[in-house]
C-alpha cells in the first residue's frame, strides 16, 4: 500500500506540473462554482458547491481544478479502503483500494476530471458506510448523517435517488433490516433528506422546471414511456445495489 500510495502521488505530480489542462466538461462545471445556485438548466447544483469549496481553499486555477480531480480520485480510494476494512480486512482493503486508484476507468473519470460523478461517487459511499455505521452501532446519529449524503448524491445527480430506492427494498425485503420500519428516525431522516432537496425543486418550480425537463430528456433521449421508465429504475436500483 505505501508503494502504490507514491506511485499515484507521483503520477498526480507529473499531471499537476507537466501541463496537463482539465477538460471540457470539467471547465464548465468550473464555471458553474462560479456563478452558485440553487440548481441550473441542464443539471443540480452539486458539482459546483464541491468546486467551490475547494476552490476557496485551493485556489482558483486549472491547476487546482487538476489538483481537486487527483485529490478526489484518491479521497474516493481512501473511503474504499475504510469501508473494505471495516466489512472485510486489510488485505481486502488495500486491493481494493490499488485497483481503484490505477484502473485506467476510473482513473480517467475521476482523477482526470471532476463532473457530477465525483461528488455522486463520494456521496454513494458515505450514504453506505454511514447506513452501515447504523446498523452495526444502532447510533440513530449515523443514520441522519446518511440521509444527508444520499441527499448531497441527489443534489449531485438526479438519479441519486436510486440509493434510496435501494436502502428501501433491503429494508423491506430483508430481514436483519425490517426492524428500522418500526425505528421512528428512518423516517425522520427521510424527512430531514427531502426538506434539503427541495431546494431543487423551488429552483426549478421559477424556472419552468428546465434542469428536470431536460435531464428526463437526456436520460431518455427524447423519447419517455413507462417501459424505458422502469427499465431505467431497475438498471439504476442494481447499479446502486446494496449487500451487506
Amino acid at each position: 500500500m505505501p508503494a502504490a500510495l507514491i506511485v499515484y502521488i507521483t503520477i498526480s505530480a507529473l499531471l499537476l506540473f507537466g501541463g496537463y489542462a482539465p477538460g471540457h466538461d470539467t471547465l464548465y462545471y468550473w464555471d458553474w462554482s462560479r456563478h452558485l445556485s440553487l440548481a441550473y438548466y441542464d443539471g443540480p447544483p452539486g458539482v459546483a458547491y464541491y468546486l467551490r469549496f475547494f476552490t476557496n481553499i485551493l485556489g482558483s486555477s486549472q491547476r487546482t481544478i487538476v489538483g481537486i480531480g487527483l485529490l478526489s480520485h484518491a479521497l474516493i480510494g481512501f473511503m474504499l479502503y475504510y469501508f473494505a476494512r471495516s466489512l472485510f480486512d486489510r488485505k481486502v482493503a488495500s486491493l481494493t483500494t490499488v485497483i481503484w486508484l490505477f484502473s485506467p476507468a476510473s482513473f480517467s473519470i475521476y482523477g482526470l476530471q471532476v463532473t457530477y460523478d465525483t461528488p455522486t461517487c463520494l456521496s454513494a459511499l458515505a450514504t453506505l458506510f454511514l447506513f452501515y455505521k447504523f446498523h452495526s452501532t444502532k447510533r440513530s446519529f449515523y443514520l441522519y448523517f446518511s440521509a444527508i449524503c444520499g441527499t448531497l448524491m441527489m443534489l449531485s445527480k438526479f438519479t441519486g435517488v436510486s440509493i434510496f430506492l435501494s436502502l428501501l427494498l433491503l429494508i423491506i425485503l430483508s430481514k436483519k433490516y425490517r426492524y428500522l420500519l418500526k425505528n421512528k428516525h428512518l423516517y425522520f431522516s427521510f424527512s430531514l433528506s427531502l426538506i434539503l432537496f427541495s431546494l431543487v425543486f423551488l429552483w426549478n418550480t421559477f424556472h419552468e422546471t428546465s434542469s428536470l425537463t431536460y435531464q428526463t430528456a437526456h436520460v431518455f433521449h427524447n423519447r419517455f414511456n413507462i417501459t424505458s421508465f422502469l427499465q431505467y429504475i431497475v438498471l439504476s436500483l442494481v447499479n446502486y445495489n446494496v449487500i451487506f
